[in-house]
């Protein structure tokens, strides 16, 4: 169970100024869900049908082929793609667009599917940038009181 100071440490890590966001107005991806929607939809071996049937199943709620067609229409620009169904959708289809458009958006390296060492690496990767942090806050505390810890 994370603790709150853990939560904060990983909130400064990924709000950091360092990281390459987009420029301000660029990350309104709507249109890049409903056009990876409409790819994933139209190469899909499966029909719709066997989609939202295999939705229905992951999601453990009725998804109906108006429901796909509403998500994926031009015309219908207030029925959204929720992010909450994006895993399912991913193994459902086996297309990780909708990942690519996430990472992409946030700066950040599209990781292959399947690819755990990839994972296991951004993990510990993230551990170090958290003790990294950490280190600076006791060096810079040490510089302020100009006292070692516990002395």
């Amino acid at each position: 169970m994370a603790t709150g100071r853990t939560r904060e440490k990983v909130r400064n890590v990924f709000t950091s100024p360092s990281l390459p966001f987009p420029s301000e107005g660029d990350e309104n991806l709507a249109e890049l869900v409903r056009a990876s929607l409409v790819r994933t939809l139209r190469l899909s071996r499966k029909s719709r049908e066997e989609i939202a049937a295999g939705l229905s199943r992951r999601l453990g709620f009725e998804v109906s082929v108006n429901t796909l067609n509403s998500f994926a229409a031009e015309s219908r620009p207030g029925h959204r793609f929720p992010l909450e169904w994006a895993a399912a959708w991913m193994r459902e289809t086996g297309d990780y667009g909708l990942l690519g458009i996430l990472c992409d958006a946030l700066g950040l390296a599209t990781p292959e599917p399947g690819s755990r060492e990839m994972v296991e690496f951004a993990r510990a990767r993230l551990e170090a940038d958290i003790a990294a942090q950490d280190a600076e806050g006791w060096k810079a505390r040490i510089l302020r009181t100009g006292k070692l810890p516990g002395r």
